[in-house]
């Protein structure tokens, strides 16, 4: 899980999982309203979520690894 304030994320090699080349990772996007609350990005998720503030999940987005 991953949690941000910023309108843009980028992929870099720093916050993907751990991966092998061929490895498909999936991802779906939440939208919020209102800031998260919480000591850490993980925190601020879940209370985003418990409380009902976020939107539906976006449709899965699918990256096949090549490094």
């Amino acid at each position: 899980m991953y949690y941000t304030e910023n309108p843009n994320y980028r992929f870099t090699p720093s916050n993907l999982q751990s991966h092998q080349p061929g490895d498909v990772l999936r991802y779906w996007i939440q939208a919020f309203d209102e800031v998260g609350v919480g000591a850490t990005e993980t925190e601020k998720a879940e209370y985003l979520n418990v409380n009902g503030f976020g939107s539906e999940w976006s449709s899965v987005v699918e990256m096949t690894m090549k490094k």
